[in-house]
């Protein structure tokens, strides 16, 4: 589907594509173009496409942000984008359906559960063992992972303050282009996909991306256990409040994350 165009006076290795193509096993071709090329001039056009080189006939292509690097990709999108941009090991999760039309893989954060008439949650991220006493428990979510729990923590608690508030409005200080970064973070570790990817493939829109950050935490599951857990005279805000703050995990994980939220990319 995309194809990366590297000038000739650029390193692939210095051009931050580690999260497009794989660098490790190096399953993607390459192709040299010796002149005319995106830019005008010569390079190498690398990608995971069997449809490799520079046609700008049937191709768009733009230059990446801050990059020397051009991005390119058909007219005609393929109808399995899904598919062709799925990572060889994927992390469990829910399926979102985005703008294309298409399901898309949501990286789970933790689930909601009731336990003890509580509302506690079971954090479904990989996470380390420690032996303690003979014993094992769970540790924190593994460092790979930490700023997909730190992002989904974060929203969750946009969404609680939104729902608790009688404007609908939340004192967190997050902007909309950050919410919209923070779903295509989530998207990336399924995908081999950016920001430039998403906006190329029309993948999200300004209702959407909503729904990618809501399935990372399970958001639906957690309103209908609380509708479920709410006596007739309570009201639903006041048993969102009630419910733990969003922050008591499952007493069988034993880790504590991080709560805060990680602003590297």
């Amino acid at each position: 589907m995309f194809s990366y165009y590297v000038p000739s006076a650029e390193k692939l290795e210095n051009c931050d594509l580690a999260y497009a193509l794989d660098m490790d096993t190096r399953s993607f071709g390459s192709r040299q173009i010796l002149r005319n090329g995106p830019d005008g001039g010569g390079g190498w056009i690398y990608s995971h496409s069997q449809d490799l080189g520079y046609f700008p006939d049937r191709q768009h292509w733009e230059v990446m942000h801050d990059s020397p690097v051009w991005l390119g990709w058909p007219h005609q999108p393929p109808a399995d984008l899904a598919s062709l941009l799925a990572r060889t090991s994927q992390l469990p999760g829910d399926e979102v359906q985005l703008s294309n039309g298409q399901s898309w893989l949501v990286p789970l954060i933790r689930r909601p559960v009731i336990e003890d008439s509580e509302i506690r949650w079971t954090v479904t991220l990989p996470r380390t063992l420690r032996y303690e006493a003979g014993r094992w428990a769970n540790g924190p979510v593994e460092r790979r992972y930490q700023q997909l729990y730190d992002i989904g923590m974060q929203w969750f608690q946009v969404r609680l303050e939104a729902v608790s508030s009688e404007d609908g409005n939340t004192e967190l200080e997050v902007s909309v282009d950050e919410a919209i970064n923070w779903s295509v973070t989530m998207l990336a570790h399924n995908y081999r996909l950016g920001p430039h990817e998403v906006s190329a493939a029309r993948l999200i829109n300004q209702y959407n991306f909503s729904g990618v950050l809501d399935a990372a935490v399970d958001w639906h599951r957690f309103t209908l256990l609380v509708k479920k857990k709410a006596t007739a005279s309570e009201a639903t805000t006041a048993a969102i409040s009630n419910s733990t703050n969003g922050q008591k995990d499952s007493t069988r994980d034993t880790g504590r994350p991080s709560r805060t939220l990680s602003r590297s990319a």
